[in-house]
C-alpha cells in the first residue's frame, strides 16, 4: 500500500497551517504515512499536532489511519471512501461526491455516495448533470451510473438537488486504480469564500487518495486471487488443491462414496524445456492447462502441482470411471500441439496415476503418494500410459513406509541426522551472510535421505521434536567449532512448539554452545502457521524475548499472509519459491514479488528470495530491492559452513 501523493511541500503546510518551525517534523511524519512507513505511535504524534492547529478540516485527519489499514477493510475500496464522504459532509456541506473510473477499453463507470437517500428524480437528474460534465472530458457514451446513499433515515428530493453547486476535477495522469474524474456537490449558500478555495484543495488530495484506495482494493484481490491460482495457469495451486482433497475425501467418508485422484505428468517435458527454453516451456504447459481446463467437467477439481504435473480430483468417482476418464484424457491430449521456434510441431503425451478413496488410502497425503507413485510406474512402464494400484503395489508402498520407519528409528538412536547448509547471498553486501539448515538423516546402509522424503513421517510418528533438537544440537556445535559469526535459519515443525520443555532446551543448547541469539533466525512455512496461531504467537514471543529472531517461510504460498504479517512477530519474509523461478520471464511473478517487496520494507521487514537458479532472476531480484537471495545459483545444500 503507497500513497504516493505528488503535491506541493507548501499546500500540506497550507492545509495544516504548520508553522516554519514544525517544518521538518511535519514532513518526517508526512513521508512516512504517504509512503506507508508508519507505526502507529508515529500516526498519535501527527493527530496530536495536527489537533493544535485551528483548521477544521484537517483537524480530522483521523481518516487517514482508515486508509493506512490492514488489508480486510480494504477489500471493499467503497468503505474506506464513505468514511471519508461522512467527514466532508460534516466539516463542508457537501452533499454527493461521484467518482468516475474506468471499467474496460470503451466505457465508464460512476460510482455516486449521497448524504441522504436519493428519489428516483434526484438519481435521474444527477445521472444527467455527471454526464454532461464529463461529456467534455471524456469521448464515451458507454457510461453506467451506481448509488449508495451513507444515511437511509431522510429521503433527498429532486427540487433540493437541483439547487445544488458542482465542482469536479479531471485526472489525466493518474492510472492508479482507474480514476478518471472526481467531483462534488455541495450548498453554496453554507460556503464561505475560503471553505470553497479549500473544496478545490481537497478534490486534489481526494483523487490521489482514492486512487489509491481503488489500487490498494484491486491490489488485495489480486493477492486474494493468485494466493490460491498458480500465476501460470490460473487453475488452482497446490495449496488449494490439498485443501479440496481433505474436503472432498471428509464429505465422501460422510456420505460413503468414493473420491479418486488423477496425477498427470506431462512426458519428455524437461527435454522440451532445455531444448527451447523456459519462455516455450511456459507456453507449452499454459496449453496443456487449458486442454484440462476446457476438457473435464465442472465437477472435477483441476490444480497444478508443480512443474509438469498436474492433479485432478474426482468427486463421486470409483476406480472403474476414473480410468474412462484417464483414458479419455490421455488420447485427447494428444491433440494439444504447439509450433516450436525452428518450426516443427510437437504434441503432448502424457503419464497418469490413479488412487481411490477409501479403496487405496484413506488419508489425503497416503491418497497422493499413491497416485503419485502409480504415474512413475506409468513412466518406467514406457510413458503414455495409466496405471493404478494392485495389491502388490499396495504392499510395497506400505513396505517403504515401514523402511522409512526403521530409519527413523535408527537415525534417532544413533543420532545420525546431519545439518546441511545452504548459503543466504546478501545482494546488498554482495556476499554470503547467512546458511539456511536443512535436515537429512544416515540410514543404516550410510545413504543419506533428504527432508522430503521423511518429514512427513515423522511428524506422524511423533518424533520430528526430537529430530529437530538433534539438529539444532549439532548446528550449534558446528558454529562454535568453526567460529561461524554469520546468520542461521533453523526450521522448526508446528507439531513441536506444543511439547513441553522444546523451548527450554533450544535455549539451554544456545547458552551452552556460547551462541548468539540474534543470529538464530527460527522459521516456518506460512501453509503450516494457520493452525494454533494464538499458540504460535505465544511461542515466538517466547523466542523474542530470549533474542532469537523469526522468519515465514514460502511467503505468499497462502491466503493469509496478511493475517501473518498483523500477528506474528516477523523479521524476515522468504518469498515462496513459486513467484521468484519465473520472475525473469513472468510479469505476474514480477508484479507480485514486487508488491510483497514493498509490504515487507514498509513495515522493517527484510526480504529472501527462494529457487534463485540463474544470473537473470538474481538481477531481478535485486532490481526489485530484495535483500537477500539463496537457491542452486547461489550454492546448494553442503556440509560446509561458508564464512564471510
Amino acid at each position: 500500500m503507497v500513497f504516493n501523493l505528488k503535491l506541493p511541500k507548501a499546500l500540506y503546510y497550507e492545509l495544516l497551517g504548520i508553522s516554519g518551525g514544525d517544518e521538518r517534523k511535519l514532513k518526517k511524519l508526512i513521508i512516512r504515512i504517504l509512503e506507508d512507513r508508519i507505526e502507529k505511535s508515529s500516526l498519535t504524534d501527527l493527530q496530536d499536532l495536527v489537533e493544535k492547529r485551528e483548521n477544521e478540516i484537517v483537524k480530522k485527519l483521523e481518516f487517514m489511519e482508515k486508509l493506512i489499514a490492514s488489508s480486510e477493510a480494504m477489500k471493499d475500496w467503497k468503505g474506506p471512501v464513505k468514511e471519508i464522504f461522512n467527514l466532508l459532509s460534516k466539516k463542508l456541506h457537501i452533499e454527493v461526491l461521484f467518482l468516475i473510473v474506468k471499467s474496460d477499453k470503451f466505457s465508464y463507470t460512476a460510482h455516486v455516495f449521497w448524504k441522504y437517500k436519493p428519489d428516483s428524480k434526484s438519481k435521474e437528474f444527477l445521472n444527467e448533470k455527471i454526464f454532461d460534465i464529463i461529456r467534455t472530458d471524456l469521448d464515451t457514451h458507454h457510461l453506467s451510473v451506481r448509488h449508495y446513499p451513507l444515511l437511509n433515515n431522510k429521503i433527498v428530493s429532486f427540487d433540493f438537488t437541483r439547487r445544488l453547486k458542482f465542482k469536479k476535477r479531471l485526472f489525466r495522469k493518474i492510472k492508479k486504480g482507474n480514476l478518471i474524474s472526481l467531483g462534488v456537490g455541495f450548498k453554496p449558500a453554507k460556503l464561505t469564500k475560503k471553505e470553497l478555495e479549500r473544496i478545490s484543495k481537497v478534490l486534489d488530495i481526494l483523487g490521489n487518495i482514492i486512487s489509491s484506495i481503488k489500487t490498494i482494493s484491486n491490489y488485495n484481490k489480486e493477492v486474494e486471487y493468485y494466493a490460491t491460482r498458480d500465476p501460470l495457469t490460473n487453475l488452482y495451486n497446490q495449496r488449494v488443491f490439498w485443501e479440496f482433497l481433505k474436503y472432498e475425501i471428509d464429505r465422501a467418508a460422510r456420505h460413503n462414496y468414493k473420491v479418486s485422484l488423477l496425477v498427470i505428468d506431462i512426458d519428455n517435458f524437461k527435454l522440451v524445456n532445455d531444448t527451447y527454453g523456459h519462455i516455450f516451456g511456459d507456453l507449452f504447459i499454459e496449453k496443456f492447462a487449458e486442454f484440462l481446463k476446457n476438457f473435464l467437467t465442472e465437477s472435477s477439481i483441476v490444480a497444478r502441482f508443480g512443474g509438469d504435473e498436474f492433479c485432478v480430483i474426482l468427486p463421486e468417482a470409483d476406480t472403474e470411471t476414473a480410468v474412462l476418464i484417464a483414458e479419455q484424457i490421455k488420447k485427447n491430449s494428444e491433440k494439444v500441439t504447439i509450433k516450436t521456434p525452428d518450426g516443427k510441431l510437437i504434441s503432448a503425451t502424457v503419464s497418469i496415476g490413479i488412487a481411490t478413496f477409501p479403496d487405496h488410502a484413506k488419508d489425503p497425503k497416503d491418497l497422493f503418494i499413491i497416485a503419485d507413485n502409480m504415474m512413475y510406474k506409468a513412466k518406467k512402464e514406457g510413458k503414455d500410459r495409466i496405471a493404478y494400484p494392485k495389491d502388490e503395489d499396495l504392499r510395497a508402498l506400505i513396505e517403504k513406509k515401514e523402511k522409512i520407519n526403521s530409519t527413523l528409528l535408527y537415525a534417532l538412536k544413533y543420532k545420525k541426522i546431519i545439518p546441511f547448509f545452504q548459503p543466504i547471498y546478501s545482494l546488498r553486501e554482495k556476499k554470503v551472510v547467512a546458511h539456511e539448515v536443512l535436515m537429512r538423516v544416515e540410514d543404516e546402509s550410510g545413504n543419506i535421505l533428504p527432508a522430503f522424503r521423511f518429514i512427513e513421517v515423522a511428524e506422524e510418528m511423533g518424533i520430528i521434536h526430537k529430530l529437530e533438537l538433534i539438529l539444532f544440537e549439532k548446528t550449534f556445535k558446528t558454529i562454535r567449532e568453526s567460529n561461524y559469526s554469520g546468520r542461521i535459519f533453523l526450521n522448526f515443525s508446528p507439531k513441536s512448539i506444543s511439547i513441553p520443555d522444546y523451548l527450554e532446551n533450544i535455549k539451554y543448547m544456545a547458552k551452552q554452545f556460547e551462541i548468539d541469539p540474534f543470529n538464530i533466525v527460527f522459521e516456518i512455512t506460512e501453509r503450516e502457521t494457520t493452525k494454533n496461531l494464538e499458540i504460535l504467537k505465544l511461542f515466538l514471543n517466547e523466542l523474542k524475548e530470549f533474542g532469537f529472531r523469526f522468519a515465514i517461510d514460502d511467503f505468499g504460498s497462502g491466503y493469509s499472509s496478511f493475517l501473518y504479517i498483523k500477528k506474528l512477530p516477523i523479521d524476515f519474509l522468504k518469498i515462496e519459491g513459486d513467484f521468484i523461478r519465473e520472475i525473469a520471464y513472468s510479469k505476474t511473478d514480477l508484479a507480485i514479488v514486487e508488491s510483497i517487496v514493498v509490504l515487507a520494507h514498509s513495515l522493517g521487514i527484510e526480504t529472501i528470495a527462494e529457487f534463485v537458479e540463474n544470473k537473470d532472476t538474481l538481477k531481478k531480484c535485486e532490481k526489485l530491492g530484495v535483500d537477500y537471495a539463496q537457491g542452486f545459483f547461489i550454492g546448494k545444500p553442503s556440509r560446509i559452513l561458508i564464512h564471510h
